[in-house]
């Protein structure tokens, strides 16, 4: 896991060259190299635009999706879910439960990971338990300790 890191960055000339200066840096000194050398492209599906932001992801949805890409030989290289999958994310207030698992998929992630490993595709879940808010099951389950350390800042 990685904290965010700021960068002030102090250049000359005009901005295309500001940003290739920032890159050649990011690129030199951020940019992880497994084994020395550089990460190669990669390709990520998901479902969040098709599933409201995994408000309406399930095992067979998820598993839905995969196969479709597979039936369209597009090669993945990861699965990227949604662990939040926010629930009443059409109020208002659409990031009041952001980083709360309020419902998580009924036997879990193993069928959805397991298909996609089968296929050679690795998975990633998302979540900001950095945003819990109070009153969210996260923050009502674990209101100290390793899971949220304050709840001040939410």
């Amino acid at each position: 896991m990685r904290t965010p890191l700021v960068v002030l960055q102090f250049w000359k000339g005009d901005r295309i060259r500001s940003q290739n200066t920032f890159r050649r840096w990011m690129l030199a000194h951020n940019v992880p190299r497994p084994g020395g050398q550089p990460i190669q492209p990669m390709l990520f599906g998901c479902s969040s635009h098709f599933t409201e932001e995994m408000v309406n992801a399930n095992e067979e949805n998820q598993l839905q999706f995969i196969n479709r890409y597979l039936e369209e030989r597009l090669k993945i290289d990861y699965w990227w879910m949604d662990a939040g999958w926010y629930l009443l994310r059409r109020e208002l207030d659409q990031n009041r439960h952001v980083g709360s698992r309020y419902q998580p998929v009924p036997r879990g992630l193993r069928a959805i990971s397991d298909q996609a490993h089968s296929n050679g595709i690795k998975t990633i879940v998302w979540f900001e338990p950095e945003r819990v808010a109070p009153g969210t099951w996260l923050a009502e389950q674990h209101p100290s300790g390793s899971w949220v350390e304050s709840r001040a800042a939410c």
